[in-house]
């Protein structure tokens, strides 16, 4: 985290869409590091973000990086279970 913006490393490319989980901050912006190029995203309930219009194929081989900015500093959703986002109970 550097402020409000925080650098997801992906090792594992998901494809043209990504959840982020447990998270309270609302995203105000993404964009991967490599392209500058902007993703959509929206937020669901019990702290789901879900970014979009990724490319199908990774900007890197390795890890590639997005940069998100939230709307404030970065806060955590406390999970009651270690599936608690999945059925509700965040």
């Amino acid at each position: 985290m550097n402020g409000n913006a925080g650098y997801l490393h992906v090792f594992n490319w998901p494809g043209e869409e990504m959840t982020l989980a447990l998270i309270a901050s609302k995203v105000k912006s993404a964009r991967l590091l490599a392209t500058g190029q902007k993703l959509s995203f929206r937020q669901e309930y019990n702290g789901r973000q879900v970014l979009s219009g990724m490319p199908a194929e990774p900007p890197n081989l390795y890890v590639s990086v997005i940069k998100v900015k939230f709307d404030g500093p970065f806060k955590a959703l406390i999970e009651r279970h270690q599936a608690a986002w999945l059925d509700g109970n965040a």
